[in-house]
């Protein structure tokens, strides 16, 4: 089990991914989930016996911090530590580049797993395609 930067020819399986558990598995309209963001992004794969179970991307803002986006897990998958895989390689990533927090929009759903690997929420829940949010922070 491993997450990391995704090399170009596994892009197209992090788009794989992402749309089976938010398009097929969530109903997310695919327009918001592929929002054509992700050229300025960089992607993450997480994989078991190399196989490709989780991606998500980190998007670089202004103000010294980077947004984690699209944060997926095949079903099958979760429940393994995969998420914190992609999580840490993605403030490893943050910090090389100079960034000293990691900002996301995580759904109520998931807000006690960014809780415990140390991310704070912050202001109101807000909706995002209809699915309750909360914005979530950590320095790194």
């Amino acid at each position: 089990m491993s997450a990391r930067l995704a090399q170009p020819m596994e892009i197209p399986l992090c788009f794989m991914i992402r749309s089976a558990v938010f398009i097929e598995g969530q109903g997310v309209p695919a327009p918001v989930v592929m929002d054509g963001l992700d050229v300025a992004c960089a992607q993450f794969i997480a994989l078991v016996d190399s196989e490709p179970v989780g991606s998500a991307r980190l998007r670089f803002t202004n103000g010294g911090e980077a947004k984690a986006e699209r944060v997926a897990v095949l079903e099958p998958f979760r429940g393994r530590r995969l998420g914190i895989a992609l999580m840490g390689a993605m403030e490893g990533e943050a910090r090389r580049r100079g960034h000293t927090s990691v900002i996301l929009h995580s759904q109520a759903s998931a807000i006690g797993f960014y809780e415990g690997i140390g991310y704070i929420k912050e202001g109101n829940p807000f909706a995002e395609a209809d699915i309750v949010h909360h914005k979530m922070r950590k320095s790194v």
